[in-house]
């Protein structure tokens, strides 16, 4: 009986480092939006987003995205999704505006790093 007990325990060992790992790599992973579909000839068109948006929120078919780098560059890994409002006046944040939205980062943590419009062409 010992003996099986004893070879269980790497196996469990094993199991729990797994379920840890996993956990840590979804619980700071950014979300990818659902495609606009442009195959039938549609045109995607973004002119405003409001200031008073929900915090969570995004524009169709968008998601703005964050990460750990002050200043990113293309090859910046993203790290989660923006969750803040967006009428800031100071800190990173991102504001709607009239015609769009903008990002402003600052020497605060949680970096703004991109915006990812998904479509189906």
């Amino acid at each position: 009986m010992k003996q099986n007990s004893l070879l269980r325990w790497p196996s469990r060992l094993m199991l729990s480092c797994l379920a840890l790992l996993l956990w840590c790599v979804t619980s700071v992973a950014q979300t990818n939006p659902t495609a606009f579909d442009m195959s039938a000839g549609a045109t995607y068109s973004l002119s405003s987003w409001a200031s008073t948006s929900t915090a969570g929120t995004y524009p169709a078919n968008m998601y703005f995205h964050t990460t750990a780098t002050q200043d990113p560059t293309l090859a910046t890994a993203m790290t989660g999704n923006y969750a803040g409002a967006y009428n800031g006046t100071s800190g990173t944040r991102a504001n709607g505006t009239a015609t769009g939205f903008s990002f402003t980062n600052t020497g605060t943590s949680g970096y703004l790093g991109s915006a990812v419009l998904a479509l189906n062409t």
